[in-house]
């Protein structure tokens, strides 16, 4: 009786670790994905300030 209460304890137990990492694994993932819009994002906003300040003289003459 004693070793079927440890088994169902370590089912349980199993399972639980077995859900925690699979959360986990999807939190580490969506992270990553947000990680990557936002380093897009402040790449693409680097690019439109560098076009804004892009100097418009060529040799002295406006292009």
């Amino acid at each position: 009786m004693e070793w079927e209460n440890a088994l169902r304890t370590m089912r349980k137990t199993s399972l639980a670790v077995s859900v925690l990492a699979v959360l986990l694994a999807v939190v580490g993932l969506t992270q990553l994905g947000l990680a990557a819009v936002a380093v897009s994002e402040e790449y693409e906003r680097i690019e439109r300030i560098e076009e804004i300040y892009r100097p418009s003289t060529y040799y002295g003459y406006q292009a």
